[in-house]
C-alpha cells in the first residue's frame, strides 16, 4: 500500500561529466606540439626565416595539419605571445593601478620590475617585432593588445572622469610605447646603462603622467578633454 503523506523524491540520478572524445583530445594535443615547434623555431632562427612547413615537421605533423588550426603563419606567433607574455603584462598594470596615485618609490621599483619583463622576454619581443614590420595583423594586434593594458588601470581612467577618457588613454598609451623604448636602451648592451638608471629616467615622464588630472592638466583642457 503506497503512502500517500510520503512526498520524499527519489534522489536524482547523477550524470557522469562528459568526457572528451578521443579526437578533440589529440586535437589539443596536436595544437599544443605545433604552438611548442613554432616557439622553438622562432626564438632559434626568428620569424621571417621559419616556415610553416618545418613548423610542421618539428611537431611531427603535416602543413595540411597546421593549416586545420591555423590559417597563417601570424596566427601561431599571435597565440604564443597571448600564451607567453600576454597575462604577465596585463597583471603588470593591474598591478600598478592597485597602487592608486604611487609614492615614487612605489613607482621606481615598478618601473625596475617592468624593466625585468622586458629583459626576461627579450629574444621573443625581438621575434615579436620582426613580425610587426612584416605581418600588418601583428602590428594590429599590439595595438590592440596595448589597449588592453590600458583597460587595466580602470582607477586612473576614472580619476579624470567619462568626458576625458580618451585624452588619459592617449597619456597611457604613450607612456608603454616610451616603456618599450627604454626598455630597449636598457638592454642595448651599453655597461652605462642598466635598468635601475634607465627606471630613474623615466620616473620623472611616469610620475608627471599618473597624477591626477588637476594636477597636471591645464584648466581649459581639463574642462573640455580635447587636446587642442
Amino acid at each position: 500500500m503506497v503512502n500517500i503523506l510520503d512526498q520524499t523524491k527519489p534522489p536524482a540520478k547523477r550524470t557522469a561529466p562528459r568526457r572528451e572524445s578521443l579526437r578533440v583530445l589529440q586535437k589539443k594535443e596536436t595544437l599544443q606540439l605545433l604552438v611548442k615547434a613554432a616557439n622553438h623555431l622562432f626564438l632559434k632562427k626568428g620569424y621571417a626565416n621559419t616556415t610553416i612547413e618545418e613548423i610542421a615537421a618539428r611537431a611531427g605533423a603535416s602543413r595540411a595539419t597546421f593549416y586545420l588550426h591555423f590559417a597563417r603563419k601570424w596566427q601561431v606567433l599571435r597565440q604564443i605571445a597571448e600564451d607567453t607574455v600576454g597575462s604577465e603584462s596585463l597583471e603588470f598594470y593591474r598591478r600598478l593601478d592597485r597602487m592608486g596615485v604611487p609614492t615614487r618609490d612605489e613607482l621606481r621599483a615598478w618601473l625596475i620590475d617592468a624593466i625585468g619583463y622586458f629583459e626576461r622576454h627579450k629574444r621573443f619581443l625581438e621575434v615579436y617585432r620582426e613580425a610587426k614590420s612584416i605581418e600588418p595583423e601583428i602590428s594590429r594586434h599590439n595595438i590592440e593588445f596595448l589597449r588592453r593594458c590600458v583597460g587595466q588601470m580602470p582607477q586612473y581612467l576614472a580619476r579624470w572622469g567619462a568626458e576625458r577618457e580618451a585624452y588619459a588613454k592617449l597619456r597611457l598609451n604613450m607612456l608603454t610605447f616610451q616603456l618599450d623604448d627604454a626598455a630597449n636602451l636598457a638592454m642595448g648592451g651599453d655597461p652605462e646603462v642598466n635598468r635601475e638608471l634607465v627606471a630613474e629616467a623615466l620616473l620623472e615622464y611616469w610620475t608627471v603622467g599618473l597624477k591626477a588630472p588637476e594636477e597636471c592638466v591645464p584648466a581649459t583642457l581639463a574642462r573640455t578633454g580635447t587636446t587642442a
